[in-house]
């Protein structure tokens, strides 16, 4: 990519960081992670190469992508690029009509723990 196009997609990464970290998504993410057994807190609206992920577990090379953020590439050409921009995380997805499946953190605790 050209010196113009990496700035974009920083710029684009950056954005979507701060509109989720602002969002009730957040919150969601939040009070589900309140429901687990205490453990490592990860890392909210990282932003890893030109993407941006709702959680990290820095000490266990896991990230979570949630399907709900602004991200302008889908979920299906994201996953083809985790490897080449985070080898070191084993990035697992959940979608959004599994998230908002229930609107209770309980449940969203259950789809955290069953992949952590």
């Amino acid at each position: 990519f050209s010196t113009k196009w990496k700035d974009e997609l920083a710029a684009s990464a950056k954005a979507e960081s701060e509109v989720f970290l602002k969002s009730p998504r957040k919150d969601e993410l939040l009070a589900a992670l309140k429901e687990l057994p205490k453990s490592e807190d990860p890392e909210l609206g990282s932003i890893v190469g030109p993407f941006c992920l709702p959680a990290i577990w820095r000490g266990r090379n896991i990230a979570v992508d949630i399907d709900f953020h602004h991200c302008l590439v889908s979920r299906v050409l994201r996953r083809q690029q985790w490897a080449k921009v985070a080898p070191e995380l084993e990035v697992k997805e959940i979608s959004l009509a599994d998230w908002d499946k229930e609107a209770s953190s309980t449940h969203r605790a259950h789809l955290l723990q069953q992949i952590l």
